[in-house]
């Protein structure tokens, strides 16, 4: 029970701050609604979600999530804090052990969140215990995000659903054209800061942060909007040399005089892959059909005012049905809905395993019109980013790409080992890792020894590489919880510059 001195002593009010949780592992412990809520906070600001809860106690929607390799799943109660480490092999009190970056109670009795908010902070991991203020260490805030603006209010626990409400006052009288002063402000800003200057010209520097700090609290929201995408010289004498504005404009598209689909190549992940054409396209588009896998990252190159329509996730044994949908969206907002200008966003290349051939006939055949933007492949984006080369002279001389599902579930024709000159990268292969290394093993001639490596969200900050061999990897993707999107290669590249980079 609470005493009434914690029920009746205000709690100070909390430090609003924006966390990063990119790649950082968070633990949700419990399976109820509040649990589901939190672990979809968590999956939107890119963490590596794990709940702890029996999974009779799960709900449906987290269920699909663990089903779908999204969140990992500890089926058991909280015990005690050796359930806050996700590396026990070193033992509780070792050196090295690590701890998740942070918990997240949901459990319905006051007891356990008291017993869990302890254990975290013994190991100094930020708790927040759901309903029980006084055993946080950080509160949720009800968020409003249009682009670049984020605004949030907190309660510091005290009445969540009343910050939810004053939120959505905020949000109805927010200026017209906000989410699109501050995509400027932000752009002008990194443009006047970035700017080279001659040696010993701090004031120089300053002059331009505090003419910068003038606009924003003198000029008016409908001046702050009207400004160019990278403000042109006449905007501010000097402002930017000529080299910077050249990398900022990028010329737009001309308007579509004919309705079109346009089938796009998001690559592996990063915007630093992104294309000239792919940016052009984002920013002249009036409809989105996206792919599940596409970053948000990516998808902030969109307009506010264009409508963004998600495509399923492609589960297994249902894509052709994802497909279905994602081919009438397209033909639909073009025929009927009189979209002008519709881009068909797709991670890695269309035509690499994208299904962007079939597309673009199933559109043809409809009469609409079709083009294509390529994308950097998955082949090349993410092994560059692992440091693994595609080819390398004496070790390999040819590249063969295949998918781990073929055509009805069927298993990937891979080639005889032969030479050995060559590297081989598989899609998809998480599901089906130990059937592939048998089958290039005991039926290809492939070496068990075989250097081999498996690739989790490419290209992005949050990217996993874990190498081994052909014997090996299937269990080392089991042992690190290696979950989809991730690539398979295997071939003697996969270690050819461990020394150097090391």
């Amino acid at each position: 029970m609470l005493a009434d001195a914690e029920v009746n002593t205000p709690i100070p009010a909390g430090l609003i701050v924006s966390l990063r949780l990119l790649g950082k592992k968070v633990l949700v412990v419990g399976g109820n609604k509040e649990a589901e809520s939190r672990v979809m906070h968590a999956l939107d600001a890119g963490a590596v979600v794990t709940v702890l809860s029996p999974v009779s106690g799960l709900t449906a929607v987290l269920v699909q999530r663990v089903e779908a390799n999204e969140v990992s799943l500890i089926d058991a109660a909280f015990e005690g804090v050796q359930d806050l480490y996700f590396d026990t092999q070193a033992g509780d009190n070792a050196d090295g052990c690590k701890t998740y970056d942070l918990v997240l109670g949901c459990l319905d009795e006051y007891n356990e969140s008291e017993q869990l908010a302890e254990c975290a902070r013994a190991l100094k991991i930020p708790v927040n215990c759901a309903d029980v203020p006084h055993l946080c260490d950080f509160f949720f805030v009800a968020v409003m995000r249009e682009g670049l603006l984020q605004i949030g209010v907190s309660s510091n626990g005290g009445g969540p659903r009343l910050a939810a409400r004053l939120r959505s006052h905020i949000q109805s009288t927010l200026p017209k054209g906000t989410r699109e002063a501050v995509s400027k402000i932000a752009r002008l800003r990194v443009l006047v800061k970035n700017t080279p200057t001659p040696p010993g010209s701090g004031s120089l520097i300053k002059k331009r942060m505090t003419w910068m700090t003038r606009l924003c609290d003198q000029w008016s929201f409908d001046d702050m909007v009207s400004l160019p995408t990278a403000p042109a010289a006449s905007a501010k004498p000097n402002l930017a040399t000529q080299s910077s504005q050249q990398l900022l404009q990028i010329p737009p598209l001309p308007a579509s005089k004919t309705p079109k689909v346009v089938l796009v190549g998001a690559g592996p992940g990063s915007t630093n892959l992104l294309t000239v054409g792919a940016i052009r396209n984002l920013a002249a588009a009036d409809t989105i059909v996206t792919d599940h896998l596409v970053s948000a990252d990516i998808l902030r190159h969109v307009p506010p005012t264009c409508k963004i329509l998600q495509v399923p996730k492609k589960e297994k044994g249902a894509s052709d049905a994802a497909q279905d949908v994602a081919n009438d969206l397209c033909a639909t907002a073009i025929l009927k809905h009189g979209a002008k200008h519709v881009v068909r966003l797709k991670g890695g290349d269309p035509y690499v395993f994208g299904r962007g051939g079939e597309e673009l006939v199933y559109l043809r055949e409809r009469g609409v019109n079709v083009e294509v933007v390529p994308g950097v492949s998955g082949v090349n984006g993410i092994l560059g980013s692992a440091g693994i080369p595609a080819t390398f002279k004496g070790l390999s001389e040819g590249v063969v790409v295949l998918t781990a599902r073929g055509e009805k579930g069927a298993w990937p024709e891979v080639p005889a080992f032969g030479d050995g000159l060559k590297t081989v990268v598989v899609f998809m292969p998480i599901a089906r890792m130990k059937g592939i290394s048998d089958l290039m093993v005991s039926r290809q001639g492939y070496p068990s020894t075989l250097p081999a490596a498996v690739i989790e969200n490419g290209s992005l900050d949050h990217q996993r590489v874990i190498k081994g061999t052909l014997a090996t990897i299937p269990d080392l993707v089991v042992s690190e919880k290696v979950v989809s999107p991730a690539l398979l290669v295997v071939g003697k590249v996969c270690t050819v510059l461990d020394k150097v980079q090391s």
